[in-house]
């Protein structure tokens, strides 16, 4: 593939791999949230496109202005909203352990009905489970040893499975 093609993507396609567009929302923005605290929020209609270099990347507005940023003053950039608008996944403070198991893994972190899933590094889901209390437990014991990975909301956690 193309460097420069995958430098320059278009708005739309970035888009399309964003869960939050799941749920169109003619107010949602690009929000890029800066290291010192600085909150900077683009409405999605007037960005243009997305320029991505080796140190930085740049905003591109419809109307000719980009805001240039570079990816060490950056802590993260969102598709969402500063303004109110929730988030559909909620940030899960997630704890399991023990990291290194042959039979069951205890997770934290979750509220009842919360989904808990277990994925292989192929990507594969292995198991989901409803959480249903504050220490839920999962039988791993079927698993093949491997790596894995528990994700619960927007937070994951390796463990290794024997």
């Amino acid at each position: 593939m193309n460097a420069k093609f995958i430098r320059a993507l278009p708005l739309g396609v970035m888009l399309l791999f964003s869960p939050f567009f799941a749920k169109a929302d003619t107010t949602a923005s690009l929000v890029v949230v800066e290291k010192d605290g600085t909150i900077v929020e683009t409405p999605i209609p007037d960005v243009s496109r997305i320029d991505f270099d080796t140190f930085s990347f740049s905003v591109l507005s419809k109307d000719g202005n980009s805001e240039k940023y570079d990816y060490d003053s950056v802590k993260r950039i969102e598709f969402g909203s500063t303004s109110g608008i929730a988030l559909p996944s909620k940030d899960v403070r997630l704890a399991v352990w023990p990291t290194v198991t042959s039979s069951t893994l205890n997770v934290t972190g979750t509220e009842a009905n919360d989904m808990i899933y277990v994925f292989g590094l192929n990507g594969t889901q292995e198991i989901s489970v409803t959480a249903s209390d504050d220490v839920n437990v999962i039988d791993v014991s079927g698993l093949a040893a491997g790596h894995y990975v528990v994700k619960a909301g927007n937070t994951s956690v390796r463990f290794i499975k024997k």
